[in-house]
């Protein structure tokens, strides 16, 4: 089920993009990807966020943000 994000979810948003993109981005350098990681927090308010969870509504299992419509 997908639904709106709410501040409470920004930890485990962090911690799934944290995982994804060491996953994906093998070229980014620790540090760089920490630095990153570093301004979430003041990111994600300003995006329209929205959360996958799994079948028990309690596991955030992928995430999506949109900002002015795109």
């Amino acid at each position: 089920m997908i639904n709106s994000a709410s501040e409470s979810d920004y930890p485990a948003i962090i911690e799934l993009w944290e995982l994804s993109v060491k996953a994906s981005h093998l070229f980014l350098p620790e540090d760089y990807l920490q630095r990153i990681k570093r301004l979430l927090p003041l990111i994600l308010p300003t995006v329209k966020l929205f959360v996958h969870l799994d079948k028990d509504q309690k596991t955030i299992t992928g995430f999506l943000g949109v900002v002015r419509k795109k």
